[in-house]
């Protein structure tokens, strides 16, 4: 099968997916095109013709797939195309996330030939997988882009290419982190966070609020803050931290499914 061209539609709050992305498009041999998907946007609308690829990369929150690229994709279109899904997760575990990305492009029209799961620094908590991505993991995304061409090249329609990612029916129960960044008393209203925040959880008028009902805890506030003034609050992550560095002792690696 000869590609028309490839899109790379990344969600990447922290820059880990955007790095494992990045390495991943480094191999692609045709025409492509990136979208940032993280800014609040109106959905996009893409007809997707079947000799054009689309590689979506997004992190994984408690075992889903963010919540807001439901909309932001609501209104693309695949005609047999081919689809691949990245994932990165801060070492615990992926959950339904592969497969409810996969699901949800099938649902558009689009065939999903291949799947990946990477390890990047956990978000909320940058002393669990402090490292990763790692020369390792970007050598495994490399010879997975490798793999994944010989394999297109291989397919006469990416039908005859299909592949099935792990995740269960019905999805695990989403759940919402239980803290929100806040902002601290040296906060200067300075606006960033609430021109970055891709859910509009951070009120413009009043940049040093947090709605908590919006606030999906990515820290793409916490990383575009210029005085360091977003964080969440230590008494709120104490526990949850405690648990979190018990569940990822066991240091992971990348997955792929081609």
């Amino acid at each position: 099968m000869h590609l028309q061209s490839t899109t790379f539609m990344t969600f990447s709050p922290g820059g880990k997916t955007k790095t494992i992305m990045e390495t991943v498009a480094r191999h692609c041999q045709c025409r492509s095109f990136s979208v940032n998907l993280l800014p609040h946007q109106d959905p996009l609308r893409r007809q997707f013709e079947s000799e054009e690829l689309l590689v979506t990369g997004f992190p994984v929150y408690s075992g889903r797939m963010p919540s807001p690229l439901v909309k932001r994709l609501a209104y693309i279109k695949g005609n047999r195309s081919p689809a691949v899904v990245i994932a990165t997760y801060g070492n615990h575990f992926y959950g339904d996330a592969l497969l409810e990305m996969a699901d949800f492009l099938s649902s558009r029209g689009f065939v999903v030939i291949g799947g990946a799961a990477f390890i990047g620094r956990h978000a909320v908590f940058p002393d669990i997988a402090e490292d990763r991505p790692n020369a390792s993991d970007l050598k495994r995304a490399s010879a997975f882009a490798q793999t994944l061409e010989a394999k297109i090249n291989r397919l006469d329609h990416p039908d005859n290419g299909a592949v099935l990612l792990p995740g269960h029916h019905p999805y695990q129960k989403a759940k919402r982190f239980p803290a929100v960044p806040t902002s601290t008393k040296d906060c200067r209203i300075c606006g960033v966070c609430a021109i970055n925040c891709p859910v509009q959880a951070i009120p413009r008028d009043a940049p040093d609020k947090t709605d908590r009902d919006k606030c999906i805890a990515c820290t793409t506030c916490i990383v575009h803050c210029p005085y360091h003034c977003r964080q969440f609050k230590k008494r709120d992550l104490f526990l949850i931290h405690k648990k979190a560095v018990k569940t990822t002792r066991v240091i992971l690696s990348p997955e792929t499914w081609l």
